[in-house]
């Protein structure tokens, strides 16, 4: 006759399932409700969302087909845009209401929580013990960026999407269901058009046949058993590399373009080790967490790159040889790694993805890796050592728990996280452009030079930092100075259209060479002709250089593409009427 505790080690589900689902749900929110009260940051929450008109106007065909083909941050996720868009047009979300919005993070965070739970459940780990294991992995300090930073939505989503598909993958496996096989692929779909990282998806899958195959006492070599998964889920790899081709492309086209060349892929591929041995420190030892962080140098770069190629080393014997760790009771924890380096793939540094280190929110799903051995292993102890092991867990979780509730308070502000930015990695070159912008916003353009100038002698390729500096200089009216900074903007992006606008403009202040003025117009409206008042700057200088009706038609093309507030509107109609005199 079965015991309790063989029911709650099989992945037959009762009430205490049930029970356990509340408790993880409860739990894993308490560090994060005080998000609901945060404000939208000065770090990419415009561009997402405060300031972006496709957004701002809900969910609607038009906003639909947008969002379809949007790349405004070189990453194709339609989904994350549309998310947005419900939010605004369902729960009354938008530029005044960044609550909304907040607690869509913290939904979404919850839901990949509890589909880890699941995941560890249909993994016949016991009820409790996948409890406080879930726990672990929701309150890791890790997950507080992606939950309270509105912008990282694709992080979590993408998250929550690709949890339900791997516990939806183990299910139909047990079950030998063909609609759950199915379930799989459509959830897997809905994961690659939130964020593409998802890419990596179809590899975990593999690394679940592994974890079941052990958990029903098949040891065979895991490259084995790599091979068989692979033929039976061909149609995952394909989706995943559909994906994968179109992300490429996207960043391609996009401003990344720009900056890959400032940084090579040797260059970048030199790092790899050292960014593992970062992410796996931050694992363990989740302190002095920012929103980005700089490359380290000297012996600090060095230990890492040592401890990354050691880790890398120790993945690939327990991978590619028959004997040694695969055969020991440290398999899964080669399993465990081999998942967190798969999850990491993406960002370190075959692909371009910007111009910091790393970034916690980049380690959402790979963190799953780590805790997953630790579920199996604890659930292997014997007894006495056992529950010895899980009151040692519990405070971790508690620890874990008080961390991420600090750790969250970061990100209420602009001025509590860029100051947090420079404190904690004072060579970021980011966290002192950031801060510099929130000086320059509260009117202290002296602060804000001096961390603007930090921020190119640490990192010298910053176009926007050159621009908003010209910016202070326009304001204070040195010209000259400020055309200096905007033609370094312009150098090292030269498809930097506001910069090319501004050019314009100093130019025209300094009574520079009428050409050129009308030069720099030209180039930002063929850059950004959607913005409406570059095309009204480049029209009135049209007219200036009495080129009326290429004027007109600047004018009517910004009109037909039903851009820009109502007053641009009425002064773009009232140009309209005054070029009719001079048919």
């Amino acid at each position: 006759m079965a015991t309790p505790s063989d029911l709650s080690r099989s992945n037959h589900w009762t009430w205490t399932d049930l029970a356990a689902l509340i408790v993880v749900g409860v739990v894993a929110a308490l560090p994060f409700l005080q998000v609901g009260s945060f404000a939208f940051l000065n770090y990419d929450d415009p561009m997402h969302v405060a300031a972006q008109p496709a957004v701002l106007s809900g969910l609607n065909a038009q906003s639909g087909v947008w969002a379809m083909t949007a790349t405004p941050s070189n990453l194709w996720h339609p989904l994350t845009w549309l998310s947005y868009m419900l939010e605004v047009s369902w729960f009354g979300g938008g530029a005044d209401s960044p609550g909304v919005h907040h607690w869509g993070n913290v939904i979404l965070h919850l839901g990949a929580t509890l589909g880890f739970y699941i995941l560890l459940r249909l993994l016949k780990v016991s009820t409790w013990v996948a409890a406080l294991v879930a726990l672990l992995f929701s309150l890791h300090p890790l997950h507080v960026e992606p939950v309270a930073w509105i912008s990282s939505r694709k992080d979590v989503l993408y998250a929550f999407l690709a949890m339900a598909s791997l516990a939806c993958y183990c299910w139909a496996k047990q079950k030998n269901l063909k609609s759950a096989y199915g379930l799989t692929a459509v959830l897997l779909t809905l994961a690659l058009c939130s964020k593409p990282s998802a890419v990596v998806v179809p590899v975990l899958y593999l690394l679940l046949d592994v974890w079941m195959s052990d958990r029903e006492g098949d040891r065979s070599p895991i490259l084995r058993q790599f091979c068989g998964s692979l033929k039976r889920n061909w149609m995952y790899f394909l989706l995943s590399f559909v994906v994968a081709v179109v992300a490429i492309l996207v960043q391609y086209a996009g401003s990344h373009h720009a900056f890959m060349g400032q940084q090579g892929l040797w260059e970048r591929l030199s790092y790899l080790p050292a960014s593992v041995s970062f992410y796996l420190q931050h694992s363990l030892y989740p302190r002095y967490l920012t929103f980005e962080y700089a490359y380290p140098e000297g012996i600090r770069y060095g230990v890492l790159t040592v401890c990354g190629v050691l880790v890398l080393l120790l993945v690939g014997y327990g991978v590619l040889t028959r004997g040694g760790l695969v055969r020991m009771r440290y398999r899964s924890g080669v399993i465990g790694l081999l998942w967190f380096l798969v999850c990491l793939a993406p960002v370190l540094g075959v692909f371009y993805v910007g111009s910091g280190f790393s970034a916690d929110r980049y380690s959402y799903l790979a963190l799953a890796g780590l805790a997953v051995p630790v579920a199996l292993y604890l659930d292997a102890l014997q007894r006495g050592l056992r529950n010895m092991s899980i009151a040692v867990l519990s405070m971790i979780v508690v620890f874990f728990a008080l961390l991420s509730f600090k750790q969250s308070k970061v990100w209420q502000d602009d001025a509590a996280l860029f100051t947090h930015g420079v404190k904690v990695e004072p060579r970021s070159g980011t966290a002192h452009t950031n801060l510099a912008t929130l000086y320059r916003m509260q009117g202290e353009d002296d602060l804000a030079l001096v961390h603007y100038q930090k921020a190119l002698r640490l990192h010298a390729s910053q176009h926007i930092v050159c621009y908003n500096m010209a910016q202070i200089y326009a304001g204070r009216s040195e010209w000259g100075e400020a055309v200096h900074w905007c033609r370094q903007s312009i150098k090292q992006y030269p498809d930097y259209a506001r910069a090319h606008n501004l050019l314009g403009r100093l130019l025209q202040k300094r009574g520079g060479s009428f050409s050129e003025v009308l030069a720099s117009y030209e180039r930002a409206y063929q850059l950004d002709p959607e913005r409406v008042r570059f095309a009204m700057d480049y029209a009135r200088n049209l007219a200036r250089a009495k080129r009326y009706t290429e004027a007109k038609e600047v004018l009517l093309d910004t009109l037909n593409r039903d851009k820009g507030s109502r007053l641009e509107r009425e002064q773009i109609t009232a140009m309209l009427q005054r070029l009719e005199t001079y048919r």
